[in-house]
């Protein structure tokens, strides 16, 4: 059976394309539909960002050392990132290892040129780079903040970590984009402390950890183990007994803290479990190309729908714009039925294959006597079949 493409190798060409809406769209002078068009893209572009390399999200509520985690990991120098208890990161932040002795910031932000959008990378002095990492989702036209790190972790440049905000229960725009840039990613880590573990604040995090992560086998990382009263024992069974977590998947729980001592211990101890647990779970890749399905076809659909509505209410009729305009929908709106195509059929061939899979490892169980006979009714019971037939399957198990 020939492999299906990735949905995500159309990004380039798809952003590109949706760049230019964007650029023609100043001509509507409508903030909001602008606004919308950015937001949208954002999501998108880092979608595409994270897809051309390996990342590991970080995540976890404000203040269980998310921050602090990574400027261990790779002893990165004060300044760079914010790290206290309040309040810290309200921009993504990618963390990138690249050949260089060097640490180097950078801002990819939306930028003006010539009454046209562009995508732009700025490399930025840290205390620039420490202020944006504090406020940057105050401004519209940053897409993500990447620090460049020495090779020392993965020692191979394309892999990266990403730092997001913390996780809150409001569901504004920012924490969209936090869920949006976990599902993109590769793998997750979420961080927790005993303190956070048992607030109630906490409940929102553990739930979306539950309800959208589990397939994905992220790792659990517990933080501050110097600083507490018994190594973080408790917060382990916590842990374990909170989400399930099989005996044979302890190593999915690192416990980190600041003294030497235990550096020397869990950060090779993280590097092998990243490896042990690093391929993409079938089920979660489904929900990867769920979420991506939602925002091409379902989200980009209501702001065409906007843009045309606004269109229709406003006199365009200036230079050839409305001609320049209407091309640009028009070649969209062939670009998401293309899409939508794709998608289906990508989709499709993912659950298909999941029922074979299934039918494949209840084959292995089956007595070899009768063994056609059950497997066709089992393999009926998966896919589908009649009521008198469902009930007659069930009386035989």
């Amino acid at each position: 059976m020939q492999t299906p493409i990735s949905p995500e190798v159309m990004l380039k060409n798809f952003n590109k394309t949706a760049m230019n809406l964007l650029s023609a769209s100043l001509f509507l002078n409508d903030g909001e539909n602008e606004n919308n068009l950015k937001n949208f893209l954002r999501k998108t572009l880092i979608a595409e960002m994270l897809f051309d390399r390996y990342v590991i999200a970080v995540s976890g509520l404000q203040g269980v050392g998310k921050t602090t985690l990574m400027k261990e990991l790779y002893d990165i120098p004060d300044g760079f990132l914010p790290e206290n208890l309040n309040r810290g990161e309200k921009t993504p932040v990618l963390i990138s290892e690249h050949n260089n002795e060097n640490f180097a910031g950078f801002v990819h932000r939306f930028s003006k040129n010539g009454g046209d959008y562009k995508i732009s990378g700025e490399a930025l002095e840290s205390s620039t780079f420490f202020d944006l990492s504090m406020k940057g989702s105050e401004d519209q036209d940053v897409i993500l903040l990447e620090l460049k790190v020495p090779l020392k972790f993965f020692e191979r440049q394309n892999y990266s970590f990403l730092l997001l905000p913390g996780l809150e229960e409001k569901n504004e725009y920012w924490q969209q984009l936090i869920h949006h840039s976990l599902i993109s990613s590769a793998t997750c880590l979420f961080v927790f402390n005993e303190t956070a573990f048992v607030h109630s604040d906490n409940a929102c995090a553990v739930n979306k950890i539950k309800r959208t992560f589990d397939d994905a086998k992220p790792l659990f990382v517990l933080s501050f183990t110097d600083q507490s009263k018994d190594g973080n024992d408790s917060l382990i069974e916590n842990v374990i007994e909170e989400f399930g977590i099989p005996v044979g998947e302890k190593d999915r729980l690192i416990r980190t803290g600041t003294r030497a001592d235990l550096k020397k211990e869990w950060i090779p101890r993280l590097r092998e479990s990243l490896h042990k647990y690093a391929a993409t779970k079938q089920s979660f890749r489904k929900t990867q190309i769920e979420n991506l399905d939602k925002l091409l076809l379902h989200d980009f659909g209501k702001i065409l729908d906007s843009i045309e509505k606004t269109m229709l209410s406003i006199d365009i009729k200036m230079n050839g714009v409305e001609q320049e305009f209407n091309n640009e929908l028009e070649f969209l709106t062939r670009s998401i039925e293309e899409l939508r195509k794709k998608y289906t059929k990508q989709t499709r061939s993912s659950l298909d294959e999941a029922v074979a899979a299934a039918c494949r490892e209840v084959e292995k169980i089956l007595p070899e006597e009768g063994k056609k006979k059950w497997f066709q009714r089992v393999k009926k019971a998966f896919c589908g079949s009649n009521i008198k037939e469902q009930r007659e399957f069930e009386q035989t198990v």
